[in-house]
């Protein structure tokens, strides 16, 4: 696909295509999942920084309580994941690509689809600076690529029971992945019609590395009264319980919120 646009640009010593270059240095990390119904194979092809987790019922305790295992089916491209810290590192010695924010040269995956400029030698950067309205050469680009598009794929057998929650990035940042395979298991027993009741989800095992929480200086409390599994998973990422803290954030554009919201997609499937 870049190739494509980098033809369409370059076929012209005008700047008539530019435009098709500059599409070229956009990026999208890709989360997709395949389910084979007649021998319950899920595949989930990951590339980039979302996330997808299946949850699977427990048997039911003493007092008919159900718990759920998470299992993570999505890779982690990013510098967190240990790695991919060191498989950059191998490909590039010496070079200085790090920031202390867990960036990759500003970026916070390490695997993408698009970002030419990643991905592109510096002459090629410069043709496209000089002549078709491009970006100036990052000058920290010396031996590129630097972000894969290169995808990881698991596989797992569905059991009756099972859900496939699939998530954008930024409900990471709000929810463990304890908590959001909770909510969802959560979400079955009570209908939309019930009286709003915050529930304290203590499911996180280990340390909760979410930021958002912190940032907005609430306590994390969640709330069970969406109609759908997936609202109910991006409501208590925004604000859960906190009424008012939800509304303020659904209110508020991404780009002119200082941080404090970015796109949120949920995405929940049932297997009988």
């Amino acid at each position: 696909m870049l190739k494509y646009f980098l033809g369409r640009t370059f076929s012209t010593a005008s700047k008539r295509h530019a435009g098709d270059g500059l599409v070229a240095t956009t990026s999208s990390c890709m989360l997709s999942a395949l389910y084979e119904d007649d021998v319950r194979l899920l595949h989930v092809t990951s590339l980039g920084n979302m996330r997808a987790l299946l949850g699977r019922p427990r048997p039911p305790d003493a007092d008919g309580v159900v718990k759920y295992d998470v299992h993570v089916l999505s890779a982690d491209h990013t510098l967190t994941n240990p790695a991919e810290r060191a498989r950059i590192e191998a490909l590039h010695p010496g070079e200085d690509l790090f920031q202390d924010d867990g960036r990759l040269l500003g970026r916070p995956y390490t695997r993408a689809l698009g970002d030419g400029t990643a991905k592109w030698h510096g002459d090629l950067q410069e043709k496209l600076h000089k002549d078709y309205l491009g970006a100036p050469p990052d000058p920290r680009i010396k031996t590129p690529p630097y972000v894969s598009a290169d995808p990881e794929l698991s596989t797992i057998k569905v059991l009756p029971g099972d859900f496939l929650v699939m998530t954008s990035h930024w409900v990471q940042d709000c929810l463990t992945d304890t908590e959001v395979v909770g909510l969802v298991g959560a979400w079955f027993p009570q209908t939309p019609h019930d009286a709003p009741l915050p529930v304290d989800m203590n499911l996180a095992e280990g340390e909760d590395k979410t930021v958002m929480w912190r940032r907005w200086n609430v306590p994390k409390r969640f709330v069970n009264v969406e109609p759908t599994p997936t609202a109910h998973v991006a409501h208590n990422a925004m604000g859960g319980a906190d009424a008012e803290l939800r509304d303020v954030l659904l209110q508020l554009h991404p780009a002119a919120s200082e941080g404090n919201v970015k796109a949120v997609g949920v995405c929940v499937v049932f297997f009988q």
